[in-house]
């Protein structure tokens, strides 16, 4: 029998994957980890202030750091940042687990999103035009990690969401 893998969730901001990650974890009687939260944890602020006061690159690193380490620890299921598969690096270390992939269409993630006011790389003014392009340079991306893809085209209850997770990792 093969040895269990860490399951990471994949997919753009605002997504679902931090929601998700315990949700799946508990499902699959793993524990979870939040990238970004404990990158906040870690710091003492928002990843909104990190990219504000140490720049997107500085937390590039932090996130690569990050997700090395929780994939160095037992399998758990991982809510990946949206931005973490832009690196070589990184893909490198997902290529190690199964990944899921949330796909959500524009319309979708702009109505999770809201305002975009707690996400470093939107500016609620240009919310639209930023969520195409950002998807533009991240789906083929997702998609080349992704054991499989859950889509999510309209509002459902995360447990729901969970399911089908699961349901396509098995």
């Amino acid at each position: 029998m093969s040895e269990p893998r860490s399951i990471a969730l994949i997919g753009m901001m605002g997504a679902g994957k931090s929601t998700l990650a315990p949700l799946v974890a508990a499902e699959l009687k793993l524990d979870w980890i939040d990238i970004d939260a404990q990158i906040e944890a870690r710091l003492g602020k928002s990843i909104v202030s990190i990219f504000a006061e140490d720049g997107k690159e500085h937390f590039r690193d932090l996130e690569s750091e990050q997700l090395a380490q929780s994939l160095a620890k037992s399998p758990a299921v991982i809510a990946t940042g949206g931005g973490c598969v832009l690196r070589t690096k990184n893909r490198d270390l997902l290529a190690g687990c199964r990944c899921a992939y949330l796909e959500l269409p524009d319309h979708e993630l702009i109505r999770r999103i809201g305002d975009g006011g707690n996400r470093p790389l939107l500016d609620a003014n240009q919310l639209s035009d930023q969520i195409s392009q950002l998807l533009a340079e991240r789906t083929s991306i997702y998609r080349q990690l992704a054991d499989c893809t859950v889509r999510i085209d309209k509002p459902e209850a995360p447990q729901d969401t969970c399911r089908r997770i699961v349901a396509a990792l098995a």
